[in-house]
């Protein structure tokens, strides 16, 4: 969703609302394709950001901004022209909403220059794996995401058995 949310706003375009809900319903149905993620799944935290430009107090004030911009993909995707309905129920029992305000800048144009703001102003979808993935049982979650990986290719394509 590179450059397609304007200076101080949390409104996404026609261009970007078509890029979001179809990067969304392509980013579910890869998390469905691996089942063992997929059950493994938390949240969908949707997060937004800002760049550092305000009037007064700019990180509180861009903290607000970048919220609310995570909170408007959010709702357009489950509103009436965003998800279908499949995609829709499951973003509503995921998603989680937060913001940056700028203190994560993209790394392809980390600078604080006019050309970079634009990049800075964005959206970002991240899966949050459950509570046994940060307790550190990683190697039987690791396994069992590879394991469920191997055999959904293997159903899917039987001559790689």
């Amino acid at each position: 969703m590179r450059n397609s949310i304007g200076y101080g706003s949390a409104q996404l375009g026609a261009v970007a609302r078509e890029d979001v809900a179809a990067a969304m319903t392509s980013y579910l149905a890869r998390l469905r394709r691996l089942p063992a993620l997929w059950e493994s799944l938390e949240s969908i935290e949707i997060r937004g950001h800002t760049d550092p430009r305000a009037i007064r107090n700019p990180y509180a004030t861009n903290m607000v901004g970048s919220q609310q911009r995570a909170l408007g993909v959010l709702l357009f995707l489950v509103g009436p022209d965003g998800l279908g309905e499949a995609d829709r129920r499951d973003l509503e029992r995921l998603a989680t909403v937060s913001g940056s305000s700028f203190s994560r800048p993209p790394a392809s144009c980390p600078e604080r220059t006019r050309e970079c703001y634009p990049e800075w102003r964005r959206v970002e979808f991240r899966p949050v794996l459950s509570e046994s993935l940060r307790r550190g049982d990683w190697s039987r979650t690791v396994q069992g995401v590879h394991t469920a990986t191997t055999r959904t290719e293997q159903e899917r394509d039987p001559q790689k058995r």
